[in-house]
């Protein structure tokens, strides 16, 4: 921890001794650390564990892309090579719950939000390919001789097949849209950890969101019918939840490799890339 502060001092240019407390959070991907000084509060992550598979010039690109749009923390620092990132701490701000997506207020700014987010008039530096991105981990873990279900082969097939139905327009996409990503505070809401963001289809994010919160149907087409008013996109509405099941089946697949890569390291992971393969 020592060093953790360390380095952080030198990184802002802040003296030791104003550092007041270091405390390591959570985190699948990263090492994260809450420092409190007599400057401000920071959040210091530390990215190298996460670098074999996270672009993380793509990922500085894309947070310079949103900076001053009322999305997420403000950042003071990114090192593009280790990945380790200093933003402001957001004072006061909690991660979002289940029970938040119970109550038609929140789902409201939420569906705003996102709108928002996928209208916006900027390009990230990558776009999302389902082949690709699977081709990545799955070399990852052949590399490292990991055999995968043969549930995931067959969960391939099917979508494949439905994959060929897909037709929509990329647009900014978080693309990690989990719970804990999810901070607000009164009318605010931010959305942090921006490392898998890309060019996407918007239903990713949406079937995200509904798995995570595992909202209910007709509060699913509340957020939706707010969603889609606020992007003024001529879409019906089934047609948007079809392409939400469909982009959920891709999202499970991705996930479920994830996890198997996190596994090579930590067998704990494949508790959660199994519920993947049998998540409806």
């Amino acid at each position: 921890m020592k060093n953790i502060q360390k380095e952080f001092s030198h990184i802002l240019n802040i003296p030791h001794e104003d550092i007041k407390t270091c405390k390591k959070l959570g985190g699948l991907t990263n090492e994260n650390y809450l420092i409190r000084t007599k400057n401000g509060d920071f959040i210091y992550r530390k990215g190298g564990k996460a670098n074999s598979f996270i672009n993380r010039s793509d990922e500085f690109y894309n947070l310079k892309q949103i900076e001053g749009k009322n999305l997420d923390a403000k950042m003071l620092y990114f090192d593009e090579k280790s990945g380790d990132k200093i933003s402001k701490y957001l004072n006061g701000f909690k991660e979002a719950k289940k029970s938040d997506f119970l109550d038609e207020k929140f789902i409201k700014k939420m569906a705003k939000k996102i709108a928002y987010l996928h209208d916006l008039d900027v390009k990230f530096a990558s776009k999302f390919d389902f082949l690709k991105e699977c081709e990545k981990y799955k070399k990852i873990l052949s590399s490292h001789k990991v055999k995968l279900h043969e549930a995931f082969f067959q969960n391939e097939k099917e979508f494949l097949h439905l994959y060929k139905e897909t037709q929509t327009t990329f647009c900014p996409c978080h693309n990690d849209l989990v719970l804990e990503n999810i901070l607000h505070e009164g009318e605010n809401i931010f959305i942090i950890d921006w490392e898998y963001s890309s060019m996407n289809n918007p239903a990713w994010d949406l079937a995200t969101i509904f798995h995570e919160t595992e909202i209910k149907e007709d509060l699913q087409d509340y957020f939706l019918k707010i969603y889609l008013h606020e992007r003024k996109i001529d879409l019906y509405l089934e047609k948007l939840k079809k392409e939400i099941l469909i982009q959920h089946k891709a999202k499970n697949l991705v996930n479920y490799l994830w996890a198997m890569v996190k596994s090579i390291k930590d067998e704990s992971f494949i508790k959660y890339a199994n519920a993947q393969l049998h998540s409806k």
